[in-house]
């Protein structure tokens, strides 16, 4: 089984387990060190590494206070983007060239905003980084501008004269 090791977000290489075995005790490895394997859902302290076993290890100084584990993610692997804020963003810049097409904006605008909303509670709620807030973000404004571009076309258009022929011919098919 190969073995990804990383150090302070650096990546140290791929090693079988028995030279993790011997780098640990030869201390090229430390146990705070993190470890991933094919299988594995996230990095661990090689110290916890099951297929590791107990390895009798060097003798090292406690972390320094407040030095956390950085989170490492397996040899390349970069956060997943929303696919909500990605949908949120698309529905949103589509709403405002849609609205001056029969209103069709309004549908995509309310789409855009009720994707970007879950969009930001799944990044925020999410125990693994997920990218796409900016996205989300973007949505969420073009819904909003979408919405408020309708309901101005609206008031515009009762205000010209436009809408009263239609409202006229809408009552007498009644």
């Amino acid at each position: 089984m190969q073995i990804n090791i990383g150090r302070n977000g650096q990546q140290l290489g791929t090693f079988n387990e028995e030279e993790v075995r011997e780098g640990l005790q030869s201390g090229k490895f430390l146990p705070t060190d993190l470890g991933w394997h094919e299988g594995q859902a996230d990095w661990q302290p090689l110290s916890s590494l099951a297929v590791i076993g107990a390895v009798a290890l060097p003798m090292s100084s406690p972390p320094a206070p407040g030095m956390a584990p950085q989170v490492m993610h397996p040899m390349g692997a970069a956060p997943r983007n929303s696919n909500l804020a990605l949908a949120s963003m698309i529905c949103g810049i589509a709403a405002i060239p849609l609205d001056f097409c029969c209103y069709l904006g309004v549908p995509c605008g309310i789409a855009a905003i009720i994707c970007g909303h879950m969009a930001i509670s799944e990044i925020k709620k999410s125990p693994t980084p997920i990218e796409g807030a900016g996205m989300a973000k973007t949505g969420l404004i073009c819904g909003y501008v979408a919405l408020a571009l309708v309901v101005a076309l609206i008031v515009l258009a009762i205000l010209m004269g436009i809408g009263a022929p239609m409202l006229e011919e809408m009552s007498k098919n009644k």
